[in-house]
């Protein structure tokens, strides 16, 4: 009976970290895709600063 009550605890303790553990995995999502964002305007910029740096350098 002892085990029984000790998995059905833990079954509880997932269950209540659940949520939490969803929430952050979606901040962490949200997160790389602003990264991800960031990057390819980064990029964007970059190139065009290398274009006009060829420009300029003849």
């Amino acid at each position: 009976m002892d085990d029984l009550n000790a998995v059905m605890a833990m079954i509880l303790d997932i269950e209540r970290a659940h949520p939490s553990y969803m929430r952050e995995k979606g901040e962490s999502q949200d997160a790389t895709k602003t990264k991800e964002t960031s990057f390819a305007k980064i990029d964007d910029w970059m190139r065009a600063f290398y274009a006009v740096a060829k420009i300029w350098s003849g």
